[in-house]
């Protein structure tokens, strides 16, 4: 026991955690082959893919290598850190990675990727890897989907809002999606063909001469857009 010696008060020696143990040469060059084969074919190799590969006979010097590689706490750890570690179902998503996609697709949280990740303490380099899971992947799309479908109702409120303030711009969008106007739509009209239609209409019901030279004097007066060619 150790005393103050001011107080003479027994202080109470607080143990530093351990640092976790490196990796050795070996058990690096297997967790490399490991992390190279997964982002190359997007699968975790097993133990006997992982012999195949650092060794074409497959020796029993290298499969007790890998296979003792393989139970030691920290290399299942290295594998974690990478987001490379293995489940049982990889169709269930792990409760972090649940919590992570609630956490992400939560619009009133305003901390960034990095903040929250650090959160839950996941690496960015394990969130990379979990998003080239098939399940997690699939899990994510199909609740951003559901966001946005359930958020529909407050994009309409907040566009008639936007109208009734006079908006204009937010009425042509209004408009557009009513259908009552199209900015796109390609109108080709040839209108000085359209006027003289009408002028031949009209001469069919009015018989006073006057009148007619009338209407004809002034549809010359009028300055007709002109058809772009």
């Amino acid at each position: 026991m150790v005393l103050d010696t001011k107080y003479n008060f027994p202080v109470i020696e607080v143990p530093k955690p351990q640092e976790p143990e490196s990796l050795n040469d070996s058990e690096l060059s297997i967790l490399a082959y490991v992390e190279q084969v997964y982002w190359e074919t997007g699968r975790i190799p097993t133990q006997d893919a992982v012999v195949e590969g650092l060794d074409p006979f497959s020796s029993t010097k290298t499969k007790k290598r890998v296979k003792a590689c393989w139970e030691k706490q920290r290399f299942q750890d290295a594998l974690k850190k990478r987001g490379l570690e293995f489940k049982e179902d990889s169709k269930l998503l792990t409760p972090t990675q649940l919590l992570l996609v609630n956490m992400l697709l939560n619009v009133e949280d305003k901390k960034s990727l990095r903040q929250k990740l650090d959160v839950l303490g996941v690496t960015m380099s394990q969130y990379q890897t979990w998003l080239r899971d098939p399940a997690f992947h699939k899990y994510l799309v199909m609740r951003t989907e559901q966001l946005f479908e359930n958020s529909d109702h407050e994009a309409y409120k907040s566009l008639v809002q936007s109208v009734v303030r006079g908006d204009v711009s937010a009425m042509k969008l209004f408009f557009e999606m009513r259908g009552i106007y199209s900015p796109r739509l390609d109108i080709n009209i040839n209108v000085e063909t359209i006027v003289y239609r009408l002028v031949e209409i009209v001469g069919k019901h009015v018989r006073d001469p006057e009148l007619l030279r009338a209407i004809a004097n002034d549809v010359e007066q009028l300055e007709l857009p002109r058809r772009a060619s």
